[in-house]
């Protein structure tokens, strides 16, 4: 089974590679059908700000809520917190001398960062150990869950690893920069705090820590970096301090006065003094091996973050860390030959690693489709009613969407089922009372008439005109009742039918139009429906009730007069002329019916127009307001979505030089229009991809664009048996996350093309047959020789210095890497 982790970034450098490294785990997960991020991997950035920083334009969101510790709260100014050092350090207050900065000396803010003075990071570190200590007990209580064991059950196995009962010790691993100001000043004590954390804990005190060296900023301005040298100087010094304490007599390390004794203090942990300070197992990266530079410190971010996403994800990679590191660590530093006056059996503190892979590349062409679509889908929502008018000044963008929405304001109506102005549109009134009103109700009323006349002919052989017209309207009261309630019941059951009903079909047609014409014209639409509905089709239903009433009841006597008193003398019981009476009163029925209906659709409508239409349109207008903002670079944050391609891959999407992908990432636009035209073989590029688009957007059947908060019911007025009335609430899920996630699932259906294509293995691509087969072959092995050199440990050591201090064991001995491999992908006879 997959090992656990607790991972701590410290610093910025530290928290930019966690969200770096969550994205690449969350896409990971995605690809294999996991649509949860495991409580098994524990990701947890502290930094000095209030707040986490580096919004930049080329790395992922911060990591969710809850994942960041800011250790300077607003309103605490340094001073403060130096204060808190101070009084909590009791005995071991000598360990702030020399180090610790005059306090008002100081002028950083620490809720802004600590800059680039390590000295300042560590004492606002030092300040919150307290709340560290407690944060890394909630993460160390999250990997014990029970759910914790079953999600890794099944992470491991869709990951294609074996999901044994036996449970591996979580992995502790800690990333910061030596260079700067907050990681440089606190990951020594960080490193302390975990170690000590629980108590029986072995695997605590085994952390692995990824260390950026100066290097690695070589690229920012040289204000921006005049520290770091220094910054890393002492950090390496305080490091190697506290790695060789357990070997020493030194007193400042055996005695309770020594740093562990302070951090202990500091964070409130208490216990037995641990001999070791900082990392167990320190990792300097770079930004060269000499066969590679990496030009920008979040290139080299990434790199680790890959690193690690290969050692979280797989089992061989964490077997291969576990024997070739951490079991054999001591014995490989004994055996380097060191002329320093160390002893034989001291361990060297510093190690490094590299990576490099080889691949086809296809999450990358699969994050540039769904980029690329969500970004089509952005600009749908946004100015879908534009067109080449707007953009030369012909037209405003208000003519535009008024334009777009009296054209399609019909069908929209009609779609959204609500079409209800004059003869020919009844769809409320149809659906309410169960089909149109020449067809709705016949049962009911054939058989009220086929009673009536069974009333009034019974036993008789000849019947009186005028007789016979009291006792068909007397015969009507008496059955009038019961068929009016049977009816009303089941115009109040279909009536409760349409509420929900309704609904689901608005909320599908907004999210189909706004795929289809834009949000500004769906929601204008919306506008045009409340206006027609409430100033043309409520009076007119009010109108129509009114007249039912007049017509039919108020001269309903008369009305079942007429046909008989036209006849003179007695009647056979099969006069016609007693039918046409009949009907009179029947059809008096219906029109009280009716009337009735259309008094209940005219409430309705209304109430669904202010409780839910409004409510609906507001809701849009909202998001839409939002997507604007997320679409416009600011000052203090650039936007997602204005880095997504239009059509060439952005740099963002370039593999880094140690990553060698078989399909260009330039050939990209390419690859993307034939595999969305193999979608709609009718379609060309252009066409296809605004039917995706349309799909991504309104969804295929039922939406998910709309997230209805609380349904819509209407007030008790009505008497449709809800509970209580109740207004809609809405959230369109139309934000740059919504819409990027939509695309990634709709890559993601089931026996479609592209989905084959991208879940396409190296495997099948080299093993598959074909007139290019063996040139495939070629390429894949000169990029696998290609591989193992550029996956030379990131660090650059001077040649002359490590031969002065470790000479080799023999004349032209060299020290070798150790390389771990993540799982061969081929099969036994594989061609490759």
């Amino acid at each position: 089974m997959l090992q656990k982790f607790l991972i701590v970034g410290v610093g910025g450098s530290g928290g930019k590679t966690l969200r770096i490294l969550r994205e690449q785990l969350e896409n990971r997960l995605q690809r294999a059908g996991i649509q949860y991020w495991p409580k098994a991997w524990q990701l947890i950035h502290i930094d000095v700000p209030e707040v986490p920083d580096g919004d930049e334009a080329d790395l992922p969101d911060q990591l969710p809520a809850g994942s960041y510790l800011g250790l300077a709260p607003q309103g605490l100014g340094y001073q403060t917190l130096d204060e808190g050092v101070v009084r909590n350090a009791k005995g071991a207050l000598h360990e702030l001398a020399n180090w610790r900065p005059e306090p008002n000396s100081v002028h950083v803010p620490p809720t802004f960062g600590a800059g680039q003075f390590r000295a300042v990071g560590r004492v606002v570190t030092l300040a919150s150990l307290a709340q560290v200590a407690t944060k890394l007990r909630e993460a160390i209580r999250e990997l014990d869950d029970r759910e914790t064991g079953q999600q890794l059950d099944e992470v491991t196995r869709k990951l294609g690893g074996d999901p044994s009962p036996k449970e591996r010790d979580p992995m502790v691993i800690v990333v910061s920069s030596i260079a700067g100001g907050a990681g440089s000043g606190g990951f020594m004590d960080i490193c302390d705090v975990i170690r000590s954390a629980e108590v029986g804990r072995a695997w605590l005190d085994r952390s692995l820590a990824v260390l950026y060296t100066p290097d690695v900023f070589a690229s920012l301005p040289a204000p921006h970096r005049a520290g770091v040298q220094g910054n890393a100087l002492a950090a390496v010094s305080e490091l190697m301090a506290g790695y060789w304490g357990a070997a020493t007599n030194d007193p400042v390390f055996n005695s309770p006065q020594g740093t562990p004794e302070l951090v202990a203090v500091a964070s409130g942990i208490g216990g037995a003094m641990p001999s070791r300070s900082g990392p167990r197992y320190p990792f300097l990266v770079g930004r060269s091996n000499g066969e590679v530079t990496f030009s920008t410190q979040n290139q080299v971010y990434r790199v680790v973050a890959r690193t690690l996403s290969a050692l979280v994800t797989s089992q061989r990679v964490q077997d291969g860390i576990s024997a070739y590191t951490f079991a054999n660590w001591s014995a490989t530093c004994a055996s380097v030959k060191d002329m320093l006056p160390l002893s034989d059996t001291d361990e060297k503190p510093f190690s490094s690693f590299g990576y490099a892979s080889i691949g086809l590349g296809r999450d990358r062409f699969a994050q540039y489709t769904a980029e690329r679509l969500a970004r089509k889908a952005v600009e749908t929502i946004l100015r879908g009613h534009r067109d080449s008018r707007v953009e030369s000044g012909e037209q405003t963008e208000q003519m535009a969407i008024e334009e777009l929405a009296n054209t399609y304001r019909f069908t929209f109506i009609e779609e959204c089922g609500l079409r209800e102005l004059g003869l020919d549109h009844n769809q409320i009134l149809d659906a309410i009372r169960g089909g149109s009103h020449g067809e709705a109700r016949n049962e009911a009323l054939l058989a009220l008439r086929k009673a009536l006349r069974d009333d009034v002919t019974r036993g008789k052989q000849s019947l009186q005109p005028d007789q016979t017209a009291r006792e068909i309207l007397a015969r009507y009261e008496s059955r009038k009742s019961a068929t009016l309630t049977a009816l009303r019941e089941s115009d109040r059951k279909n009536a409760e039918r349409w509420v929900l009903n309704i609904q689901k079909q608005v909320e599908n047609t907004v999210a189909q139009y706004m795929g289809r014409v834009g949000g500004h014209v769906t929601a204008r639409l919306l506008e045009m429906s409340v206006d027609e509905l409430n100033a043309q089709v409520v009076p007119e239903l009010r109108k129509d009730a009114s007249d039912l009433r007049n017509r039919f009841l108020a001269t309903l006597t008369q009305r079942v007069q007429g046909p008989l008193l036209q006849f003179k003398g007695e009647m056979l019981p099969e006069n016609p002329q007693i039918d046409k009476a009949i009907k009179e009163a029947a059809d008096a029925l219906w029109a009280e019916i009716e009337a009735d209906l259309h008094e209940l659709v005219s409430g309705l409508i209304e109430d669904l127009t202010e409780n839910y239409v409004r409510r609906l349109r507001s809701a849009l207008q909202t998001s839409l307001k939002q997507l604007e903002d997320e679409s416009v670079d600011k000052p203090d944050k650039i936007s997602k979505i204005l880095q997504w391609p239009v059509l060439y891959p952005p740099e963002s999407l370039k593999p880094p030089q140690n990553e060698i992908l078989l399909e260009s990432v330039d050939d990209y636009p390419e690859m993307f229009d034939a595999q969305i035209t193999k979608l709609f073989l009718a379609d060309a590029a252009g066409n296809a991809v605004d039917r995706a688009v349309r799909e991504i957007i309104g969804g295929e059947g039922k939406s998910t664009l709309l997230d209805k908060k609380a349904s819509w019911a209407p007030r008790h007025g009505l008497d449709l048996g809800s509970e209580a009335a109740a207004m809609a609430n809405f959230t369109i899920k139309c934000s740059a996350a919504d819409l990027i996630e939509r695309a990634y699932k709709w890559l993601d259906r089931p026996n479609t093309p592209i989905t084959t294509f991208l879940s396409e293995s190296l495997a099948d691509y080299l093993g598959t047959a074909g007139d290019d087969q063996e040139a495939r072959l070629s390429t894949f092995r000169a990029a696998f020789a290609q591989v193992l050199k550029l996956s030379q440990p990131l660090v650059a050591i001077d040649p002359a210095i490590a031969r002065a201090v470790h000479p080799p064991a023999a004349p032209g001995d060299t020290e070798k890497p150790a390389r771990v491999m993540s799982a061969v992908p081929f099969p036994v006879g594989h061609p490759a």
